[in-house]
Order: structure tokens, then sequence, then C-alpha cells
């Protein structure tokens, strides 16, 4: 029962509220008390009816009022109930369209992706990063399909700027020999470089080697083209404009590479000589092929 005289609930029925009985009381009431002095538990005679009910006319109309307040604050509580089931219905349906949407991303990426990474060296361990970056404010309550460049830049430059923070800083001992030094590169390099990239949607097989064998540059520079690619990729399925994008990320991928390999960093220098290591093996397999 809800007590408080002056509070709808559209969580109670509306039998349950006081605010629905007072003014059928109240005006009943009334009507009742004005109504008492011609009170008899007798049969009136005949000639007194017509005196009874021009008596009777002030007290019906007082109990009548109770009917349209009733009736008004039955509107006020049916209108909250359609407001309540509306909001649960617009609920469900961006609840649907919510995970629908991903599912179609995900097929979306899967495919693109078979096209672009001829290697087969990526993977995608982390599909929501991608899909909350193109559409930052969507979620499964609220339907927000406005896609951003900015806003996808940014998570872009986020990610990039997280490489060298995330890169373990693995220093081999100078001691030990060639044959320790390689076995541990073997070990340690592709997990260094999926470590580098733990912040992004991307991991590292070891099919990526043969990209980083074919170009003398820093495999973390053809890590983050393959970022690039993915990014332009997702940014293809919201929509955007693809010159515009492009030409923001890779405006954006220029001066953050440029400020990560400008400075001295230990932990790039000791990553690309491990990395180093499985490229050569890379090479030594090819020419045992040929």
């Amino acid at each position: 029962m809800i007590w408080n005289p002056l509070k709808l609930d559209d969580r109670a029925p509306l039998n349950q509220h006081t605010l629905f009985w007072w003014p059928i009381l109240f005006f009943i009431g009334i009507g009742l008390y004005l109504s008492s002095p011609i009170w008899c538990f007798c049969i009136p005679s005949a000639e007194n009816y017509e005196a009874i009910m021009s008596f009777l006319k002030l007290p019906i109309f007082v109990a009548s009022i109770s009917v349209p307040v009733s009736l008004l604050i039955s509107k006020f509580h049916s209108s909250k109930l359609a407001a309540k089931s509306n909001a649960l219905t617009e609920k469900n349906i961006a609840f649907n369209h919510y995970f629908d949407l991903k599912r179609h991303f995900k097929e979306h990426i899967n495919t693109e992706l078979t096209t672009s990474d001829n290697y087969k060296s990526i993977e995608i361990v982390d599909i929501e990063k991608l899909f909350e970056a193109i559409f930052p404010h969507n979620s499964w309550d609220q339907t927000d399909l406005t896609p951003s460049i900015a806003a996808l830049a940014i998570k872009f430059v986020e990610w990039i700027e997280s490489i060298e923070k995330n890169l373990m800083c693995i220093n081999i001992d100078g001691k030990v020999g060639t044959s320790q030094y390689d076995e541990v590169s073997r070990k340690l390099a592709l997990a260094a470089l999926n470590g580098a990239f733990k912040m992004t949607p991307l991991q590292f097989n070891q099919q990526f080697v043969s990209i980083a064998w074919a170009d003398s540059e820093s495999p973390l520079i053809h890590a983050i083209e393959l970022l690039y690619d993915i990014t332009m990729i997702s940014g293809q399925f919201s929509k955007l404009p693809l010159a515009e994008l492009a030409a923001r990320l890779s405006e954006e991928k220029h001066t953050s590479t440029h400020q990560l390999f400008s400075k001295k960093s230990n932990a790039i220098d000791n990553f690309e000589c491990m990395f180093s290591v499985l490229i050569k093996d890379y090479d030594d397999g090819l020419k045992q092929q040929a």
C-alpha cells in the first residue's frame, strides 16, 4: 500500500494508492454528511419524494466530484505506466540492436581482415575496444550510432602511446653466450611485442615475423601499420568519410611514431635486438627451403 497521499508509484496497482482512495472517501463522506438530516429508517410518503430529491441535489453533486477526480488520478497513473512501458521497449530494442550491431561489426572485421592480412599475423583479442572506439556513446540500453573521427583518432593515439610504456624492459646479460641469448630471445621477443600492444585490440602470432623480415624497419613500426589498417577497417564499418579518416589517422600515426622513435629508449633497443633473432631464424629457414 502506498500511504503517501501525494505519490503515484508505477510499480503498484492503482487500488493500492492512498491518492486514489482519498477523494472517493472525502467527497462521498461529505455528501453523506450533507444528506444526514433526512436520514431515516422508514419508507417516506409519496408526497415527500420531491422534497427529498430536491434536498439531495447538493449531497449527490458533492459525492459525484469523486468520480472525475479519481478518473484524473487514474489517467495520471496510466500515463506513468505507459511511459515506463515505452522506456522498457526502447531499452529492449537498444539491447537487441546493440548485440546485433556488434555481431555484424565482428563479421565485417573478420571478413576484411582475411583480405588485408595476407600473412594471417593478426589476432583480434578484444573486439570490444574496436567497437567502443567507433561508437563511444553506444550502449546496450541506449542506441547512439554517431561515429566521430576525432574520438577515433584520440583512441588511436592512446594505443600508440601505450606501446613504449608496456614494452617489457628486458635486458639480457651481456655475459651470456650467443646461443643462450638467442634461446632467450626466441622465448621472449613475441611476448614482448604482445605485451607492448596489450592496450590495443591486437595481438600478433609467429606469422608476424615474416612481415618484419620483409622490410628492414622496426617490427614495432610494422605492428603500428597493422593497427592503423584495422582502425581504418573499423572506420569503414561506421560509414565515416574514409579519405578524411585516413588523412587524420595518417597524421596522428606519423606524429606519434616519430615521438616514439625520436628519443633514446633502452626498452625498444633491447626488444629489436631480440626480435632480430626471430627474423634471422626466418631468413635461415627460407634459405634452407630454397
